[in-house]
């Protein structure tokens, strides 16, 4: 009865091992679902509003200037205009924006570029428990250009 007893324990104890994260599975399963989203994505434009600052002498951040601009996803390509302006420009935004750091992608490109055939890759770096949720933790790096 004792072996049975310490048998049944070790199983019980083995059960409640949660199980190994398959990480292709997850990492499969994740990028699919962002294409999915991204693939059905619509059209559309907003007003974007950007505050553009310097770090000044003494760690104090100040305010340079606040640009705003149309900005429009059409056909999976962004294009911008000064508010009010009739229409987009299929231009460059440093055509637009000329002075000053300033940079696009924020609203489908950047996670198209990530997520896409030709990204990154993807490696598993481990478990990791978030709020009590256990996770899987995916890496990767992107070139500076």
């Amino acid at each position: 009865m004792r072996a049975l007893g310490a048998l049944l324990a070790t199983a019980a104890g083995l059960l409640a091992q949660p199980a190994a994260i398959d990480s292709q599975k997850v990492l499969n399963g994740f990028l699919n679902q962002i294409w999915e989203t991204l693939e059905h994505q619509p059209d559309y434009t907003c007003l974007e509003t950007v505050e553009r600052t310097r770090r000044a002498p003494g760690g104090s951040t100040q305010v340079e200037d606040t640009l705003r601009l149309e900005v429009a996803l059409v056909d999976s390509k962004e294009m911008f205009a000064w508010p009010g302006s009739k229409e987009f420009e299929d231009k460059e935004l440093t055509d637009l924006v000329s002075l000053g750091m300033f940079g696009n992608g924020n609203f489908a490109l950047f996670p198209r570029m990530l997520f896409g055939s030709n990204g990154p890759a993807s490696v598993y770096a481990g478990e990791a428990d978030v709020n009590g949720r256990r996770t899987a933790q995916f890496n990767f790096r992107v070139p500076r250009w």
